[in-house]
């Protein structure tokens, strides 16, 4: 059994200020609070907060409890215990530098935090599968994309990383010209890549630049792009992230490198899959994304989509997955779509979504994948965490 999305980082990997997506307070107010939260008051109070607080501070709470006062290893450790022995996980790395004015802690970069999921890695052997993230910012655009492929080709070579991570609603666009070697790369060794095709999750809280409205695309062209500026009494983070993250942005990558094997994950986001599942219900014809992800997945060769965190609600499970995913389908499409989808979490992000009932904080990720299981039945569940994975993870590096 493989989970092909999961997370495990800590408050130290991340800058301060990415609070303010959850909580729409000023830095001066935001830096002291993440102060205290990681401390042994911090502990004292989200431990207060899952015990004594109502239903959505108990969840919030033991979700910044993971995230706070967990190391990486104890947060591996509460994933571990959640799943049958052998079970192999996919963790999903991302570089938090460029997301916001601030940085991650001193000792939190992300060669650090590489450095220490790597250290979990050996000491798990064969059980941890590390993805590298993709951050074209790490170079400017008069450099040779080759320069970014290089920053990481290394870490392949040696076995260190089995995958690449993609995270565009962090500021930046998939097509942009700076990842052409990456992609190269990717499809020519055929590594797993898997980006963030949802509306909610992390993104960028820097305000709109230059180069955010005219980046350069994969063919070296100018692109104008009428992007937001980002209000200050009222910032509309997710509309802007939108720009980036749209599923659409991806036909251009995938017209450039047709055979690259790329897995949209979330199928959309909550918010667009409710969409959906109102048009079929109404017999209305709205866009929306999940839409426009199964359009890439019917429409390219190696585009994959998982269920990550969208599976904690059952209703898109029954309406969505059992239909557009069904094996006792006798459509060509349907029946091939089966083959490109996988399964995965989204721990621990999703302990937003669950109250914890008890002491044992793998119960919840049980509670949330079991049903599932359950819900598709054995032999699809067995297609999207076994074979299906291991064929998306297969590459020149990893076998």
């Amino acid at each position: 059994m493989i989970n092909c999305h999961t997370h495990l980082f800590t408050s130290d990997h991340v800058p301060t200020d990415l609070l303010k997506l959850y909580a729409p307070l000023p830095n001066i107010i935001l830096r002291p609070m993440n102060y205290i939260l990681n401390s042994w008051l911090g502990d004292k109070l989200l431990g207060w907060t899952v015990k004594y607080g109502w239903e959505d501070l108990k969840r919030y709470g033991n979700f910044l409890r993971l995230g706070y006062q967990a190391t990486i290893e104890e947060q591996f450790g509460v994933l571990k215990n959640a799943y049958p022995e052998y079970t192999r996980f996919v963790v999903l790395t991302q570089d938090f530098s460029f997301v916001s004015e601030y940085k991650p802690h001193e000792g939190y970069t992300y060669l650090d935090y590489k450095r220490q999921i790597y250290e979990l890695k050996l000491k798990y052997p064969g059980i941890i599968l590390p993805f590298h993230f993709i951050e074209p910012r790490l170079i400017s655009y008069s450099q040779d994309p080759i320069a970014l492929l290089e920053s990481m080709k290394l870490d392949f070579i040696n076995g260190w990383s089995v995958g690449l991570k993609m995270y565009p609603a962090e500021g930046y666009y998939p097509f942009d010209y700076r990842i052409n070697a990456v992609y190269a790369f990717a499809q020519e060794h055929q590594i797993a890549i898997m980006t963030h095709a949802s509306v909610g999750g992390s993104r960028y809280v820097k305000q709109t630049s230059e180069h955010d409205r005219h980046p350069i695309d994969l063919d070296g062209n100018v692109c104008s792009i009428q992007i937001p500026d980002l209000s200050r009494m009222k910032p509309n983070y997710t509309e802007r992230a939108k720009y980036y993250s749209d599923p659409d942005n991806y036909k251009k990558v995938l017209n450039k490198y047709p055979k690259l094997k790329i897995c949209m994950a979330h199928a959309g986001s909550d918010a667009e899959i409710r969409k959906e599942i109102k048009n079929r219900e109404s017999n209305m014809n709205d866009d929306n994304w999940y839409r426009k992800v199964l359009d890439l997945v019917d429409s390219n060769e190696n585009v994959y989509v998982d269920i990550s965190y969208s599976l904690h609600s059952l209703e898109f499970i029954e309406k969505l997955i059992l239909v557009d995913f069904n094996l006792k389908s006798n459509d060509p499409k349907v029946k091939r779509r089966c083959t490109r989808l996988l399964f995965g979490t989204d721990f621990y992000l999703t302990y937003q979504e669950y109250l914890p009932k008890s002491k044992d904080n793998s119960a919840i990720e049980r509670n949330l994948w079991e049903p599932v299981s359950q819900k598709i039945g054995k032999e699809l569940f067995a297609l999207i965490s076994e074979k299906n994975a291991i064929e998306y993870l297969k590459s020149s590096f990893y076998n």
